[in-house]
Formats: C-alpha cells, structure tokens, sequence
C-alpha cells in the first residue's frame, strides 16, 4: 500500500468515526428535544411549545354554529329570596298614543344575585356560674361540644378554609387577608393552620373507609407523581375505582407500595403504565394489567421524529390511529362487530410492529415489548376497559397546580392533608356531589364528635354498572 492509499484508508477511517458521533449526537439531541407528545413527561415541561404550521380562523364566542348554547340554569322558585315586579311606567304608546292594556305574556324573568355585606354570623355564648359556699367553688355551663370542639370558627366556616386552602390552591397569607378585606375580622396564619388540620382530621375516616375498599376492587387504574416534602421527592399515587378515587403518599416508588394498599393475593384488573413496579407486581401477583395506549403512542411517535426509525414509526402509528378511530365510533357498531374489528386491528398492529423492523435500539425495544406484553395491552378487547390512563392522570389536574404553588409539603400531617382532601375532591367529583357539602357534613360530625360521613353516599353514574 502506498501513501496515497494510507491516505484514503484513513480519511475512510475518520468518516466512519465521525459518522457514529453523529448519529450519536443526533439520538442525544433528539431525547433532549422529548415533550409530553413523544415521551412520558408532562406538558407542563414543554418549554418551547410546537409551531402551528396552518393558521386556523379564530372562533366566535359563545355556542359555535350547529352547537347548542350551554346556559346556566336558573334559581328554582325556593332558592329564591325576594320577588320584585316591575310594570312600565309608561300609560300610551310612544308610536300610536293608544292605551296600553295588561299583557297576558309571561314576563321577562332576570336573576341577581348577591353577597351581604355582612357575611358572617357571630355567636356570643355567656356561660353563667353557681357556686358553692361551703366548698367556695363556682361550675360554669358547659360550652356545647361541637362549639367547643370549634373555637373560633363554626363548621361552616371550618370547612369553607379548608376548601381555600385544597382547593383554590390560596396561601395561609392570601386567607388571612381574604378574612380581614372581605370577611371582616383578623386572624393569624397559624391559626388557620390549626384550622386545616381540623379539616383534616375529620376527612381521615373517609379516607381510611376508601383505602380498605382496594384490595377488594376489580378493576383499578393507577398512576402516580412526585411531590417534595422540604425538598425530598415522594410520591402521590392515585387509585381510581369504579366508585371512587383513593390518594395516598408514599415515600417509594416501587411495588411494594402496591403489595402495602393491594395485599399480594390482589387479583383484580389494572390499568397502568409500562413502568417496571407494574410488571414486577404482575409477576409476584393474580393481578391482570392493561397497559396504557397514551404512553405507547408517546414511544411510537417518538420513532416517527427519528431518521433511522422514520418509516417504521409511521407505519405503525397508522395501524395505531386506525383502531382509534374504530374506538372512538364503537356506537356505530354491534358488539360484536365491534370486538370483531378491535381484534383485526390487534393482529394488524402486531404485524406491523414485526415487519422490517430497523435495526435500533428504540425500535427493538417495541419490538420486544409486544412480543412479552402483547396481551397486557390488548386485554380491553375482551375485559370492555379503556385501553388508557388517562382519567388517573387528570386527577392530579388539582395536585400539579398546587405543587407548583406550595412547592410540595413540610410535614406528615401536611402530607395526610393531601391525599385526604384529594381523595375527597376527586371522588366527590367521580360521583357527581358536592365537595363543599361533604366538607360541612365531615367537619360538624367531627366536632359532635359524631361518625363521618360516608364518600360513598349520593349519586354516582357507575354505581348502576
């Protein structure tokens, strides 16, 4: 060989080796370039948001054409405190000059409402005394328990700081301030704290009835999130049940949190992520899992960006978004059509995901996924369950924001107060009740010293099912 030919042989060399970095430094641009629509991260990490490559007209406010109007339904006559009539004062008519008579219309009804100025409703108790010459001992009455129980605040008023502090995300300072502007009287910051571990208190029962009910449950969507207390990172998980959603805090994120709540012998349906705790707990349990389709789209289209994974990403997310489409237009069907068409799909994808399989990491790993997990995700077909997460993940729609305002929790009672009112919010709202009703109900019969409400009283649309 000679020095031209050493020459080429190493410039070829160079070029392989600068190729791999490349290819190397294009993977690693591209996991960096990862949002919430390739990858399991949350949208609010979405620094920079995608450029809308069509301009859409905007729309018209209110209902759009062919929609109907969404209006507030009005006070009923019993909810209603004052009745004004008006008549026009008007005898003639501006155009004729000819009389006007009683119309036998009915009138023109319009709605007002309104916050009294004084808002508050303040108790004085005197406690009078009797005494006792002979022994020179004064008894005074008694206060009421529940008053005494109380202390300041009644359980109204109890109850209407703890949804503040849960539910409109407002700091014990915002509260306080709200108390002396609109309210009318001044409190501390750590009375009100005192205040929300009252709540507290009287929501542990509901909590606890709910988290016993979990290992009896057959069918469980799970998910969970991380929340910081003084900076460390534990976890929020969400148990959503057919009848209610359960919250609790843990300081892993492992499956031995599921054995905790679950119990080993748990052989009920979940429906969770691809996460190795889920495929763990599976092993070791009778449990059947449905694995989540938003997250493996996520991974799909994450191939789809890829120049190496391009075509295959493609070709599989088109198989994907055919057997939602058939998902989303189920109405359409017989049910047995239905399940018919949701098993082609099943075998189309799966095909798709074995044919030409490129020769990378990511896609691979899809590869092997369905391979060992096929039936974990197809499962929906034959139990009639989402085939997504979804609904566990927007209920930590409430815990987010308030993470990002409180920046987590201090203590373990803060924690309690946590997934104690989130599990009240979520399943309040789960069964179509009032949160600010149960939060009254919970926080008078704890000062009466009474037992708590259920969570599970009142309507719920699945109770039927």
């Amino acid at each position: 060989m000679d020095a031209k030919d050493r020459i080429i042989a190493k410039l070829q060399a160079r070029v392989v080796e600068l190729e791999a970095l490349f290819k190397a430094a294009m993977e690693k641009i591209a996991a960096l370039e990862k949002n919430s629509q390739t990858s399991h991260k949350p949208p609010s990490t979405d620094i920079v948001k995608p450029v809308k490559t069509k301009s859409k007209k905007k729309r018209k406010q209110g209902a759009q054409l062919g929609h109907k109007q969404n209006l507030r339904k009005p006070f009923p006559p019993e909810q209603v405190d004052a009745f004004v009539c008006l008549t026009p004062e008007i005898e003639v008519c501006p155009q004729c000059n000819d009389r006007l008579v009683r119309s036998a219309e009915p009138p023109v009804v319009t709605q007002q409402i309104e916050i009294p100025t004084q808002i508050i409703h303040v108790t004085e108790y005197h406690q009078h005394a009797c005494d006792c010459k002979k022994c020179n001992v004064s008894y005074y009455a008694p206060l009421p328990d529940e008053v005494a129980a109380g202390g300041l605040f009644g359980p109204n008023l109890t109850a209407s700081i703890g949804y503040l502090k849960g539910r409109c995300h407002l700091s014990y300072t915002s509260i306080r301030d709200l108390c002396h502007d609109m309210l009318g009287f001044d409190v501390s910051r750590g009375f009100l704290a005192k205040t929300v571990r009252k709540v507290s208190d009287s929501l542990a029962a509901s909590h606890d009835q709910v988290e016993a009910m979990l290992p009896n449950e057959p069918q469980l969507k799970i998910d969970e999130t991380g929340l910081k207390k003084n900076g460390v990172v534990q976890w929020v998980w969400a148990f959503v049940a057919t009848r209610f959603v359960c919250f609790c805090v843990a300081a892993k994120r492992n499956s031995d949190v599921l054995v905790e709540k679950l119990g080993q012998t748990f052989g009920g349906q979940i429906t969770s992520d691809f996460h190795s705790l889920y495929k763990k707990f599976g092993e070791n349990t009778p449990a059947l899992f449905q694995f989540c389709w938003a997250h493996l789209i996520r991974d799909v289209k994450f191939l789809a960006m890829q120049d190496d994974t391009y075509e295959y990403g493609l070709r599989v997310l088109k198989k994907i978004k055919a057997m939602f489409v058939t998902i989303r237009d189920r109405e359409k069907y017989t049910k047995r059509k239905y399940k018919n068409l949701l098993r082609e799909h099943k075998r189309k994808i799966l095909d798709e995901i074995e044919r030409n399989v490129p020769e990378h990491h990511l896609a691979e790993a899809l590869e092997n996924r369905m391979d060992a997990y096929s039936e974990e995700y197809f499962r929906f077909i034959d139990l009639d369950i989402d085939p997504t997460n979804n609904e566990t993940e927007q209920m930590f729609r409430l815990l987010i924001v308030d993470r990002v305002v409180t920046q987590g929790t201090r203590s373990d009672w803060g924690d309690r107060w946590q997934e104690r009112f989130l599990t009240v919010h979520a399943t309040c709202r789960k069964r179509g009740t009032s949160v600010m009703e149960f939060l009254r109900r919970s926080v008078s019969a704890f000062f009466r010293g009474e037992s708590a409400p259920s969570l599970l009283e009142g309507t719920c649309p699945s109770d039927s099912r």
